[in-house]
């Protein structure tokens, strides 16, 4: 709890005397297992380009509790790094804010020290310290210190309140199923626990399946997860042109793909959020580059594009004889 609230809190911060410090004066008050996150750049002399820093520790009453390093990590961790920071934060606002705790299935390299992941159980009634140190490579460090009180509350109470979904474990496979829709989630596809949900909804007419809301967009999932939704009133002879659409912001569509298997269309997904079936009959566009240099030197340019599934190939002929492009 953040000020008797489970809700994540932002904090905005200040700078006296080279340290910074929480804008607001009044006290936070924590109670039971917490974790902290901090946006962060680094720069350059007589540069406003903005940096990553080198490494980041985390103390509670002169207690480290998290240190991470980047020196070096190797290419297939890359999709760690979606856990590494507030994921929602990221999709939200743009704000690549570093976490200073770690999930049980984050694998990166770069995290040198941890106790309990580097989430404190705040569960006296008394003024804790924390500081959180960030350093770049050439050892230049900041510092941000701010007091917190703690609260000890009565466990049996905070859980009182069970949360919704159905719960999906990490470490293992798990399943979902309705009349409409069937989820495969491969084990240590997800970061965490997480509380699954889903839902559907009534759909327009140029979808050809129910919408189906697949948890939320601000999980992130480490490994791709397989879906297969009914479709509804799609005309046979368009079944090879049907594919899962997840519908973004703005109107916007997300080609996802699939093929159909018994009038149910089998794709996968590495993200959650809204998925729906969707057909593509528009041809790739095909456009003519000419201009003075073309005709110079001696060039025949062409720019393929495609709205919806992408390219799948391109071939190109003179005289009806294949030529490379």
């Amino acid at each position: 709890m953040v000020n008797n609230s489970k809700k994540k809190n932002i904090l905005r911060l200040k700078r006296i005397n080279g340290i910074y410090s929480l804008q607001d004066t009044n006290r936070i008050h924590l109670s039971g297992e917490i974790g902290f996150g901090i946006e962060m750049y680094d720069y350059l002399n007589d540069s406003r380009n903005r940096c990553g820093i080198h490494s980041l520790s985390a103390y509670v009453d002169s207690l480290m509790i998290y240190q991470h390093s980047i020196d070096k990590f190797s290419f297939h961790e890359g999709g760690y790094v979606k856990s590494h920071i507030d994921y929602e934060e990221k999709i939200k606002s743009k704000k690549t804010v570093q976490k200073t705790f770690i999930a049980p299935n984050n694998n990166l390299s770069i995290y040198k020290f941890k106790v309990n992941n580097g989430i404190y159980s705040f569960n006296k009634d008394t003024v804790y310290n924390v500081k959180i140190f960030a350093t770049d490579v050439h050892n230049n460090k900041s510092e941000l210190s701010f007091e917190v009180i703690g609260v000890k509350t009565d466990v049996s109470s905070r859980n009182k309140v069970s949360p919704k979904g159905i719960l999906f474990n990490w470490e293992i496979e798990n399943k979902f199923e309705d009349e409409e829709i069937k989820i495969i989630i491969p084990e240590k596809s997800l970061y965490d626990t997480v509380h699954f949900e889903y839902s559907k909804s009534d759909s327009e007419s140029k979808f050809y399946s129910s919408i189906h809301h697949v948890h939320n967009k601000y999980t992130p999932v480490h490994k791709s997860f397989s879906m297969s939704i009914k479709t509804v009133n799609l005309p046979t002879q368009l079944s090879n042109k049907a594919y899962v659409a997840e519908l973004l912001e703005d109107n916007e569509i997300s080609y996802i793909g699939g093929a159909i298997v018994n009038g149910h269309i089998v794709a996968e997904s590495k993200s959650f959020g809204d998925f729906v079936v969707m057909i593509d009959t528009i041809s790739p566009d095909i456009k003519p580059l000419s201009n003075k240099n073309n005709t110079i030197n001696n060039k025949i340019e062409f720019e393929v594009t495609d709205h919806l599934s992408g390219v799948k190939s391109f071939n190109g002929y003179v005289d009806n004889t294949w030529v490379l492009f």
